[in-house]
């Protein structure tokens, strides 16, 4: 079994976990702490394999509960946040996982999976997909953990939320990634980056064009049974016969 503690000092957002929890048959909840102090009680008596940990709370927040815990001896962690200005310090713990809020069954579901991964278990009825902490592509130049994207570019290093991507292309040896707030190269092959994505967010309409479906405003049927899509910034793409098939699976005709 594993032996799980939930960290959070919203009422509902507890209750939520724990109505979740209980459909996994091979976690036992040991405890629940509303605040930062009596989480590190709780876990120094406890010792839970794995913490479900908000970031904002009252006494510690999450940030300083895992200092005081230090590196050796501290279970896996989730990250639970409503903020997604938090993740950067997730990767740095090596958190397994990092659950941006309001998230869903699903999602939670691979969260668990990518524990079981961890931790050298399996879950019988759980996805197969998904990565376990992250998962890097043979450049290494984007790894994913949770839902966020560690991205190389030249020297530096962006941490992306894969909700502010609005469309990636293939650009030579690049792939030029376009999210709300900026535009940028990444030295990647497209193909390797499907993987990372997040399939019912993101659809593949060409061999060279990556839409996130959240973010087009409108589609029409274009030309020999293809598609024209057109971007919330305006931006324009047209879909190719090689992938007009999972274009119709995914979106239905126009």
């Amino acid at each position: 079994m594993i032996r799980t503690l939930i960290v959070e000092d919203e009422p509902h957002a507890r209750d939520k976990l724990r109505e979740l929890l209980q459909g996994e048959p091979d976690l036992q909840l040991v405890g629940e702490c509303g605040d930062g102090l009596e989480a590190l009680r709780a876990i120094g008596s406890l010792q839970p394999d794995l913490v479900f940990l908000d970031i904002q709370m009252p006494g510690l927040n999450g940030i300083e509960l895992v200092e005081s815990l230090g590196r050796t001896g501290t279970p896996h962690i989730v990250v639970t946040t409503a903020y997604s200005d938090h993740a950067v310090w997730a990767f740095e713990i090596e958190a397994v996982d990092y659950l941006l809020k309001p998230y869903d069954k699903p999602r939670f579901r691979l969260a668990l999976q990518r524990v079981r991964t961890a931790m050298g278990r399996s879950g019988a009825d759980e996805p197969k997909a998904g990565p376990q902490q992250s998962v890097p592509t043979p450049s290494g130049a984007v790894e994913r953990r949770g839902d966020m994207l560690k991205m190389k570019v030249g020297s530096r290093i962006k941490f992306i939320s894969m909700g502010k991507i609005r469309y990636i292309q293939a650009d030579g040896d690049y792939i030029r990634v376009n999210t709300v707030d900026e535009e940028f190269l990444v030295r990647e092959r497209i193909k390797d980056v499907v993987s990372q994505l997040d399939e019912d967010s993101f659809l593949r309409v060409h061999r060279s064009v990556l839409l996130n479906i959240d973010y087009i405003r409108e589609m029409k049927p274009w030309q020999h049974g293809d598609y024209e899509f057109t971007m919330r910034d305006e931006a324009v793409f047209h879909s190719s016969a090689s992938y007009r098939a999972q274009v119709r699976a995914v979106l239905g005709p126009a």
